[in-house]
């Protein structure tokens, strides 16, 4: 467990954070670690303590397997980041980590790791950066309504994301951003 206060004008605040690992969970991470998945339930209940979990995917079957957990009141990077550091020194370095898009568990990687590990967004998260900036950019027309503008522009981006073939891919991208490129002042495209 990690307990510490934070002060906030002059004020002490108890702060804390705790790990969870068996020893079963501790030996499937140590033989799956190149790649995890780092997740967190955000808002999901009143005393707003967060819990991040660490997942691995089994070789076997392929589901993921949840192999750490930490739960803490602290919404700062700074418990995560020494939870990972522990678990760096105790485990070992993972090659990629795929998250969500909080600012908190990108700064705690960077902390724990440094630039030796590849970060990804998982797919909800960057779908979602997508639709909504798909929203902020595409209007509609007299002809065709917005909604229906944006999900042209999404069903286009959404093929890529699936397709195996680097130049089929390449293409889709180009054929996209004619289409869309000068699509309010360009906004839509500089985006991506």
């Amino acid at each position: 467990m990690l307990d510490y206060y934070i002060v906030v004008n002059g004020v002490r605040y108890p702060k804390f954070a705790y790990r969870f690992m068996s020893p079963f969970q501790k030996s499937v991470y140590k033989s799956n670690y190149k790649h995890i998945g780092l997740d967190s339930t955000h808002g999901t209940n009143r005393s707003k303590q967060e819990l991040y979990t660490i997942i691995v995917r089994n070789p076997t079957s392929l589901s993921a397997v949840p192999v750490a957990f930490m739960l803490t009141n602290d919404h700062s990077h700074q418990p995560l980041a020494k939870w990972l550091s522990h678990i760096k020194e105790n485990i070992g370095t993972p090659e990629y980590i795929t998250t969500g898009d909080a600012r908190a568990e990108y700064k705690a990687i960077r902390m724990a790791f440094g630039q030796s590990v590849t970060v990804h967004l998982c797919l909800w998260h960057v779908m979602k950066a997508w639709r909504n900036k798909l929203r902020s950019v595409i209007c509609g027309t007299e002809e065709r309504p917005a909604k229906e503008l944006q999900e042209v522009a999404m069903s286009e981006l959404r093929v890529n994301l699936f397709d195996a073939y680097l130049d089929r891919a390449q293409n889709r991208s180009l054929a996209f951003k004619s289409k869309w490129e000068h699509h309010h002042e360009g906004k839509l495209w500089k985006y991506f």
